[in-house]
């Protein structure tokens, strides 16, 4: 609002008018989020209003015999995002002597406030939510690193800054082609990464962070298991691998036994848990403990002494 008009010159002589109060108060909205794109609204980061009174008006001149006109008063700040009220105008000048020139009203106030809900800059910062994140499932190696891409998809997503799990040793890297609606995801998973189900926070420049709980696994390349566990010399046995991570789409899918004598055939993954194949066992096959390793795509692990020949 602008400041009030300055008073009028004394009544000793013709006092001038007071001169103009000063410009409107300006609303200021300052954000520190950095994904504002030409065009299009606010959607998110640290946001502040301003109410500015604008200055007083100067006073009026003083006429002969006259005091000049006070200075009107600034502008009023206003509590909302209204605009600011302006200034009383200022008082006569008083007879007398030729007066001087009046002093000029105070600037406006200067009053930041945070955003709130429900008033002028509604929302912000705006609620994220959360649909579902896609493949929300990933493996690694029994000890190496594996990395995976996934998609979070949701509203008011673009104010997320960077995404954290609650698993170990993950890093999540926002892609440049996220949106909005969609968060692009590239997961960095250490060869010691925490495993199991873990959390996924979303954090932004200002308000705090979402926490999304269990949308997150992940599971290890391993064998578990070998069914049946024995076999003897100059028979075909039909076994049962179980595990997890196995890939049935991986272009390598194999099974080794260690040692001479045992032949694996027909290897078939069933499904990331299962993978069926038939040892032969020849007639001069040791009778011992053998390794059995699982390679599917780029992963392998070997369980120890799981088969043995009788």
């Amino acid at each position: 609002g602008h400041g009030g008009d300055g008073g009028d010159g004394g009544q000793g002589g013709p006092g001038g008018p007071g001169s103009k109060g000063g410009d409107a108060g300006d609303i200021t909205i300052i954000s520190t989020q950095k994904n504002i794109t030409g065009g299009g609204a606010f959607i998110g980061g640290h946001f502040i209003y301003v109410h500015d009174g604008g200055p007083g008006g100067a006073g009026g001149p003083g006429g002969f015999g006259g005091s000049s006109g006070f200075g009107g008063q600034p502008g009023f700040p206003t509590s909302e995002c209204a605009a600011a009220l302006p200034g009383n105008q200022g008082n006569a000048g008083l007879p007398g002597d030729e007066g001087v020139a009046g002093p000029h009203g105070q600037p406006g106030k200067f009053v930041p406030q945070q955003v709130e809900r429900d008033k002028c800059a509604d929302m912000i910062p705006l609620p994220i939510q959360f649909d579902q994140l896609d493949p929300a499932v990933f493996c690694r190696g029994f000890s190496t690193p594996a990395t995976g891409d996934s998609a979070l998809t949701g509203s008011n997503l673009a104010q997320v800054n960077k995404v954290t799990t609650s698993l170990a040793n993950i890093n999540i890297t926002k892609k440049i082609t996220s949106t909005d609606t969609q968060l692009d995801l590239k997961f960095a998973i250490a060869g010691n990464s925490g495993t199991g189900t873990g959390n996924l926070t979303l954090e932004r420049d200002f308000g705090t962070p979402a926490t999304l709980p269990n949308v997150i696994t992940v599971n290890r390349f391993e064998v578990t298991n070998i069914s049946p566990n024995s076999g003897a010399r100059n028979a075909t046995v039909n076994v049962t691998i179980t595990g997890k991570c196995f890939d049935p789409s991986a272009l390598i899918q194999q099974v080794i036994v260690s040692g001479l004598g045992v032949t694996v055939h027909n290897e078939s993954i069933l499904d990331e848990q299962t993978i069926t194949c038939v040892f032969e066992i020849g007639a001069l096959a040791a009778q011992n403990a053998r390794d059995v390793t699982v390679k599917t795509g780029s992963f392998h692990h070997t369980l120890v002494n799981a088969f043995t020949v009788t």
